[in-house]
């Protein structure tokens, strides 16, 4: 007697096992393992009414409005067409926000984050300025002063950046307006400042934004002393990732002039016109 008790409380084990092999909840006809059908109207294939579904295959896979994928273990849906966009994720985190995208970490930790724009920001040039290749030379005529330990002077070329890895590209156009010295050239050095560096004495090498990478601090070239100088082509790589602020404002240089073929201290240069058509500086984000 006790043995027949034994067996069919281990008939009815198995049997409770294989009949809750799948789970239905309001379905005769589980598509999974487990399968919610909330207005009981999906058909035994699921290609009808699956819509407001939630079902769990063998493999472990959730199909939400959808059935279960073998690609992918979620797999979502709420009727939505190209047409008629209906959502269907939404995590509130606390960063969520208007544009933001979802951003991973290395450990596929998830939120919400601004939008990085990785292209093109243009700078801008105003009304240029008058220099001279001797740092001593003062003109009132042309508003020149005196630059101590030949430090560079602003272009009136300017661009702002929010934080990233920047390559930012600069061409600026030179002409000899006053004194000009026919043979003669000079070597013209720009590079990029901020408001914390320019004021800095001791020379442009010490005017320099320090989130300039080395061996990415000057665009330079020589310069003739008549007419057209010349164009100043070059570039710059600059990181300001580590800053307070969400952008800062960098300003296009020019100086630490090298005189070839005996002084000029009478030239007087003009640079950084709006209206140059070769004067240009631009930037690309290379990294967040």
């Amino acid at each position: 007697m006790i043995m027949k008790k034994k067996a069919l409380l281990l008939l009815g084990i198995f049997s409770f096992g294989v009949i809750y092999a799948q789970v239905g909840i309001n379905t005769q006809s589980p598509l999974g393992i487990f399968h919610v059908d909330p207005l009981s109207n999906t058909n035994t294939v699921g290609t009808v009414n699956v819509t407001d579904d939630v079902i769990i295959n063998q493999a472990g896979n959730i199909g939400v409005g959808q059935l279960p994928r073998t690609d992918v273990k979620i797999n979502l849906s709420d009727g939505g067409t190209v047409s008629n966009y209906k959502p269907v994720f939404q995590l509130q985190d606390g960063n969520e926000g208007i544009g933001k995208l979802l951003v991973s970490d290395a450990s596929g930790n998830a939120t919400w984050k601004n939008y990085m724009d990785f292209g093109l920001t243009i700078g801008k040039f105003g009304a240029g300025i008058y220099f001279s290749p001797d740092p001593t030379l003062v003109n009132s005529t042309y508003g020149i002063t005196a630059r101590a330990s030949n430090n560079g002077v602003k272009t009136t070329g300017q661009i702002t950046l929010g934080k990233g890895l920047w390559w930012v590209r600069c061409s600026l156009y030179v002409s000899a307006i006053a004194t000009t010295i026919d043979g003669r050239q000079i070597w013209a050095r720009t590079t990029l400042a901020d408001d914390s560096s320019f004021g800095i004495a001791g020379g442009m090498a010490y005017q320099m934004s320090t989130d300039l990478l080395t061996n990415h601090t000057l665009a330079s070239t020589l310069l003739w002393l008549y007419g057209s100088c010349g164009v100043i082509y070059g570039s710059f790589l600059l990181d300001n990732r580590s800053m307070a602020a969400s952008s800062k404002t960098y300003y296009l240089v020019i100086g630490w002039i090298d005189s070839y073929d005996g002084a000029t201290p009478q030239t007087i240069l003009r640079t950084g016109l709006s209206t140059s058509g070769e004067n240009s500086i631009y930037a690309y984000r290379v990294e967040e």
